[in-house]
């Protein structure tokens, strides 16, 4: 009975400091909302939307969301410059999104604008400077994939 009475402190302890973590950690906030709701909110703002395509079995994919979405200097970018838009390619309209604009591999990022426009397009998994290089590609269109693509 001793046992029980000492680790019950401890996991209190421990549950506790997990459940503030998990609380504080930050990342880039992802809309809750329909594709044709992030259009809309893009065309309120101004704002070109980002789109994290990915698929739940890959693992690229997962690390970015652990190790890159989460870095203060990624968020805060993509927060202030984009509506941030989560679509898995093999669900609901994902599977749509991933036909309208081609794509192959996971994860792959999207940029488009309010009309749906591609903007820019970028993949893989990269390093928070890398990930905020190509959002700040996708804000200049001219020196953007599909400027160089057209």
């Amino acid at each position: 009975m001793k046992k029980g009475i000492i680790y019950l402190p401890f996991l209190t302890i421990l549950f506790s400091t997990l459940m503030v973590k998990a609380q504080t950690e930050k990342s880039i906030d992802f809309k809750d909302v329909s594709f044709k709701e992030a259009k809309e909110l893009a065309k309120q703002t101004g704002k070109l939307i980002f789109i994290d395509g990915y698929t739940t079995w890959c693992m690229p994919c997962k690390k970015m969301d652990k190790t890159v979405f989460t870095v203060d200097s990624v968020y805060e970018f993509y927060n202030k410059n984009f509506i941030n838009f989560k679509s898995d390619m093999e669900k609901g309209e994902g599977i749509d999104l991933k036909n309208i604009y081609e794509v192959k591999s996971f994860p792959t990022y999207l940029f488009v604008n309010a009309k749906g426009e591609l903007v820019h397009r970028a993949s893989g998994l990269m390093p928070g400077n890398e990930f905020i290089k190509e959002g700040e590609i996708a804000l200049h269109p001219s020196d953007s994939y599909v400027a160089w693509k057209n």
